[in-house]
Parts: C-alpha cells; structure tokens; sequence
C-alpha cells in the first residue's frame, strides 16, 4: 500500500520520501523540513497518533493525514476522529488521495 500511494502522489507531481517505520519518519523528520506527513493509524512498533505526535514535537506545525482502513471504534481508540479532514479511509481512489492532500497542502500554505 506504501508504493501505491507513493506511486498517485508522484504522478500527482508531489515529491514524495518513504519510510517503512516510524522511527525512520522520525529520522527524515529530524533531517529536513516536510509540509506533510501521511501516516497509518495501525502499525507495530506504534500507532499513527503516536508518530504524529512525537512528528510535531520536531516539527510543531507539521500537518498530518492519517490512513486506515479500520472502523470508527477502533480509530477513536487512537485518539483519531474518521470524519477529520485530516483522515482518509482505505481503500481510497487516487483522486481521493490527491485531493486530500492538495487540500491539505493549501490549508497549511494559506490558501
């Protein structure tokens, strides 16, 4: 799902850094600056409201979407609203996803 998404978001023309665990967002995080992080809600190692929030104590106005597949009971136990503009369901359509995140990417700009 990782390269699916990369793959939309770069034919989307955005520049895209993957990172297959949370410490190595954390690590990217710690060495440039992003306008954005797409994270899972449900990973081993931890949860995505755990990497947004350790995300944002680098880099206090990091915007995050988060991305599951799971239902509403188990999200809010995340601490993660499913109706947020700041999360998508998966599956998701491509036009989804990059309409998300060029929202998103407007909101924070301040457009």
């Amino acid at each position: 799902m990782r390269e699916v998404t990369r793959r939309i978001l770069e034919r989307g023309g955005h520049y895209v850094e993957e990172s297959a665990s949370p410490a190595r967002a954390l690590e990217m995080l710690r060495a440039g600056r992003f306008e954005l992080l797409l994270t899972d809600v449900v990973m081993p190692q931890m949860n995505g409201k755990e990497l947004a929030d350790q995300a944002r104590q680098i880099e206090p106005d990091l915007t995050v979407l988060f991305l599951s597949g799971y239902a509403g009971g188990i999200l809010a136990g995340h601490g993660i609203g499913d109706e947020s503009l700041f999360f998508l369901r998966k599956p998701f359509q491509a036009r989804d996803l990059l309409e998300r995140v060029r929202a998103l990417v407007e909101r924070r700009r301040g457009r």
